[in-house]
């Protein structure tokens, strides 16, 4: 539980400095913080996480360190109170995710003629994907019809509803997959 927060700056997870739970859980990897926080996001779950859809809460991506005050700094608010799950991004779910917003995507367009793809993904992805990156982009175009043409690029934060027409959230290390159709 993220016992000690404000704004996006987490001081303390249960009671203990959040910099010192983060080097534990990181381990041999803690001296690399902040950057490979990308592939170490800190979830919310729980009332601040939940989005109305199982297995999916907000990722927050680290982005500095304060080794004085052991705090840690995320690409997005963390809510004082917020139940939160240390997590770890790995090639096959974060391709498995973008297979799945296409899905989500095109299931969102009823029966119109999709005409064309854009597709927001987040820095972080392309740090865990490494050399695979054009896997993702080939997985959604797959999902929806290899045929049509794709736009996007790498952004810091994707600001989206998880379905059309529900509320919009700040995501971290997401891919956000829209379709505009006739």
């Amino acid at each position: 539980m993220a016992t000690s927060a404000s704004g996006n700056k987490l001081f303390e997870l249960n009671g203990e400095p959040a910099l010192k739970v983060y080097e534990r859980f990181l381990g041999k990897y803690a001296h690399k913080l902040p950057s490979i926080g990308v592939e170490y996001p800190l979830g919310l779950v729980g009332p601040a996480g939940n989005i109305g859809k199982t297995n999916y809460f907000l990722l927050r991506a680290t982005m500095s360190v304060n080794r004085e005050e052991g705090s840690i700094s995320f690409a997005g608010e963390i809510p004082e109170g917020a139940e939160v799950s240390l997590t770890c991004g790995d090639i096959a779910s974060v391709l498995h995710a973008s297979e799945e917003a296409a899905r989500l995507a095109l299931s969102d367009l009823g029966d119109a003629t999709v005409a064309m793809i854009f597709c927001y993904s987040c820095m972080a992805r392309k740090i865990v994907l490494g050399s695979r990156t054009r896997e993702e982009i080939e997985l959604i175009r797959q999902k929806i019809d290899p045929t049509l043409p794709i736009a996007g690029f790498y952004t810091y934060g994707e600001y989206s509803p998880l379905r059309c027409g529900s509320t919009s959230y700040l995501h971290n290390e997401t891919a956000t997959v829209s379709v505009i159709g006739f």
